[in-house]
């Protein structure tokens, strides 16, 4: 996945490109986890619930500081 910093925060300089490895675990039906570690050592958990019969998706984002 490649991805734009908009803001870094202080972390990393603004419009910084960047690609990195993703994992994926299904945690169950629909429910999925998504992790990568960035070069300015934040690790990114992402879990993802779908619905497809409600055409809904939610995204919960884990950032540690």
């Amino acid at each position: 996945m490649s991805f734009t910093i908009i803001d870094g925060g202080g972390r990393i300089e603004k419009g910084y490109t960047e690609t990195v490895e993703t994992k994926v675990a299904e945690l169950r039906s629909n429910l999925f986890l998504i992790t990568w570690k960035e070069i300015s050592g934040t690790t990114i958990n992402q879990s993802i619930n779908q619905s497809i019969k409600f055409k809904i998706l939610k995204r919960n984002w884990f950032i540690p500081i």
